[in-house]
């Protein structure tokens, strides 16, 4: 027996496409960048799945079109792995010296 094994896969293309018809907006409207902390958007404009809790992420771009993605340390290498992104950066979780906020 043949098991396939077919994928449904966004091409990174898409994805790139994505965050220049973004940049347009961002043009368009004269702002310099934004901030996304949704799940779905980050999804969206990333390819980077994961399931929202308390530990915030968010998807950060300029007016210049970089992109990055800010994670909790727990989730850096599957961020890293996982997103069609140019940087990712992380904040230390607490309990840790000193508390976050």
């Amino acid at each position: 027996m043949t098991v396939s094994t077919f994928q449904l896969r966004i091409s990174d293309d898409e994805y790139r496409q994505r965050c220049k018809h973004l940049l347009q907006h961002l043009a368009e409207n004269n702002l310099n960048g934004l901030v996304l902390f949704d799940a779905d958007y980050i999804l969206y404009y990333t390819g980077f799945a994961f399931i929202p809790t308390e530990r915030p992420m968010a998807f950060v771009m300029n007016g210049q079109g970089e992109r990055a993605l800010f994670v909790p340390r727990l989730e850096l290498e599957h961020a890293q792995a996982n997103a069609l992104i140019d940087h990712v950066s992380h904040y230390t979780e607490y309990p840790d010296k000193p508390h976050p906020m």
